[in-house]
């Protein structure tokens, strides 16, 4: 009773700010600079809602008292009317937060699956899976990777054959030496 009564006091929105910025990095998306050529439809207000759909989703399963698993595998998102439009789901108006089902789209509902993570673990232009599998090992899962050895070849984009490679190729290759499989092994 008591754990509801704090819950249901204005003063507990506080507790989910602060909470998910620091467990999840978010101060990553603050300094985040976005390529507005490859993104045109990006801008400040996109970037809010980015911030705030963590905090608001870890405050409706702690509301509803939902379970764990829902962290990585939900039937909703938490979506103002900005983001759920960058989603491309329909019938959400206003800026208020709500819970919306993701419907046809299930891969949108969790925590991997936000706009906001997604982007803060990127470089602006590109997708960094690099960047996102440390992030969630150290993150998520509380496993961090170790730093890598002293032997461990550096990527030499200046190799025609290297340029060529599309940068998931990039990383299969680089994953493939000797040196670096027992680290991204994991």
């Amino acid at each position: 009773h008591q754990v509801d009564r704090m819950l249901a006091d204005p003063r507990a929105e506080r507790f989910p700010k602060q909470f998910v910025r620091q467990w999840l990095g978010m101060s990553l998306l603050d300094y985040l600079q976005i390529d507005r050529k490859t993104y045109p439809r990006f801008d400040a207000a996109l970037k809010e809602s980015m911030a705030q759909e963590p905090v608001a989703f870890f405050g409706e399963l702690l509301r509803a008292n939902e379970s764990v698993l829902e962290f990585l595998n939900s039937g909703f998102t938490m979506a103002d009317e900005r983001l759920a439009s960058h989603y491309g789901i329909a019938g959400v108006t206003g800026n208020d937060f709500r819970r919306v089902p993701v419907g046809d789209q299930p891969s949108r509902g969790g925590l991997l699956a936000q706009a906001g993570l997604l982007a803060m673990n990127s470089d602006g232009t590109d997708s960094h899976p690099l960047k996102r599998g440390v992030w969630l090992l150290e993150r998520l899962l509380n496993d961090p990777p170790p730093p890598p050895p002293p032997a461990v070849p550096t990527i030499d984009l200046a190799d025609p054959r290297i340029a060529k490679m599309t940068l998931k190729e990039r990383i299969e290759d680089h994953r493939n030496d000797p040196a670096c499989i027992s680290c991204h092994s994991k």
